[in-house]
């Protein structure tokens, strides 16, 4: 019983240790770009786009959903990115993009375009 159970415990180990090699390997995917926001919007669609330093980034709407952001959550948005421009703060959004660069993003799509994949994080407190 004695030998099962050491067993056991080593392959709970292995597994383990590979478990937490894979999501170490998740993290390290990760991609932050960051920078002041000059933001702006189209007054006929509402769309709210923000260049942090890489390109303009449509981001939302505040008449219509858009790259899965609601309507009503948009002008929340748009109210932290004008905050965070008139104090000089950074904005820092995460995607999950490996290999990518903050430039391939833009590159991708061009200018005025959601960027590809768009943001799984929006930080306005930096």
């Amino acid at each position: 019983m004695e030998v099962v159970m050491k067993k056991l415990f080593v392959v709970l180990a292995l597994i383990s240790g590979l478990a937490m090699t894979v999501i170490q390997a998740q993290a390290d995917d990760k991609l932050r770009c960051e920078g002041i926001p000059n933001v702006s919007m189209n007054l006929e669609w509402g769309i709210v786009s923000m260049d942090i330093g890489y390109g303009t980034w449509d981001i939302c709407s505040i008449r219509y959903d858009r790259n899965g952001i609601k309507k009503e959550v948009c002008p929340t948005i748009l109210k932290a990115a004008l905050l965070a421009e008139s104090e000089g703060k950074q904005v820092q959004f995460s995607f999950n993009a490996p290999g990518m660069t903050c430039a391939d993003l833009i590159n991708a799509n061009g200018d005025w375009h959601a960027p590809d994949p768009f943001p799984y994080h929006m930080n306005f407190s930096k």
